[in-house]
């Protein structure tokens, strides 16, 4: 889906606190106090959404390209971004800089301050090993239900939902190349009221963005 914007940072020296905007791989993660920040955006979506209409449900598809091995567990939490971003923006860039701290905040401000979804439930529970290909669903309806009625698409922000050094999750980002391309990158499903007739939807795209309309 041409639309998709997606990018990942933190305050970590060795380049990330430029940013990642057109890796393959978007991460979150905990290294000490450097926190490792995702987000990302499906421009033009809120456009398709019948406003005030009903969203039966939304669901967010990301893939593990590589297993994670960190014996403390690498899920990570969603968030409803609050505030327009690029994905050039870095850590300590605008809009997110003059708050509390130079990383985006969960204050209801930059970021929601509760999760929508996690995918705790993904690590095995022995090793909390993630495995290579796996693909996590996470329920986002909530979200793409506030963007129905009213609210800004600033997209999805994600973080660790652990404290631990080293707690870190890969995901394909918009950019990834590899096996199953365009089933790696990230999907969003949108179930609910849509503006466009089935005919003219055309998905805008492979991969990045399914719509399924639903009659009242």
């Amino acid at each position: 889906y041409a639309g998709t914007q997606d990018t990942w940072f933190s305050e970590r020296t060795n380049g990330e606190s430029a940013g990642v905007p057109e890796g393959a791989y978007i991460r979150t993660a905990q290294w000490g106090s450097a926190n490792q920040q995702a987000l990302l955006r499906f421009d033009g979506v809120e456009a398709l959404l019948q406003p005030g209409g009903t969203i039966n449900s939304a669901t967010l598809r990301l893939t593990v390209p590589s297993a994670i091995t960190y014996s403390d567990g690498e899920a990570n939490a969603v968030h409803q971004m609050l505030v327009d971003w690029a994905e050039t923006d870095a850590y300590g860039a605008a809009p997110w800089a003059g708050g509390a701290t130079q990383h985006i905040d969960l204050d209801g401000i930059e970021a929601a301050s509760v999760a929508t979804a996690n995918s705790d439930s993904y690590a095995d529970g022995v090793t909390f090993l993630i495995a290579q290909g796996t693909v996590i669903e996470l329920d986002v309806t909530a979200i793409v239900q506030n963007w129905a009625d009213g609210d800004a698409n600033y997209g999805f922000m994600f973080q660790s939902s652990g404290d631990a050094a080293g707690n870190g999750l890969f995901m394909a980002s918009s950019e990834y190349s590899g096996v199953d391309t365009e089933a790696a990158r990230p999907t969003l499903i949108i179930d609910g009221d849509l503006v466009p007739e089935p005919g003219s939807l055309a998905l805008l795209g492979l991969g990045g963005l399914a719509l399924l309309r639903r009659r009242r």
